[in-house]
């Protein structure tokens, strides 16, 4: 991974861990809307879309469409912050998919 994206990702993390507090605080072991501690992709969409298109589709659903305006948290905690930690293996794994910049862009508009 670059050091440009590295560096947005610890940004991002720096955020995700830092939201303000009145944003509801979702302990990790209470159910969290976003639940990226068990992220998974539909298996009809990889195959359709592919991973990337997968990953897109899934963050989405679970954040919301980027093109309607920020993304706006609706609870902070340790679900939330394995965000970036999946980024991190998307970067790593899928760096030469064609469509990698489509995470690149999710990773500039949560920043």
């Amino acid at each position: 991974m670059d050091s440009p994206t590295k560096a947005k990702l610890d940004l991002l993390h720096l955020y995700l861990k830092n939201l303000p507090n009145s944003i509801p605080f979702v302990d990790s072991g209470s159910p969290s809307q976003y639940g990226f501690d068990f992220f998974i992709v539909d298996d009809e969409d990889m195959e359709d879309k592919g991973p990337v298109g997968a990953i897109n589709r899934q963050l989405e659903i679970w954040l919301g469409h980027r093109n309607n305006g920020p993304i706006l948290f609706t609870e902070q905690g340790p679900s939330l912050c394995k965000l970036t930690d999946l980024f991190e293996e998307w970067f790593r794994h899928l760096s030469s998919d064609p469509e990698i910049p489509i995470l690149h862009k999710w990773l500039d508009d949560l920043i």
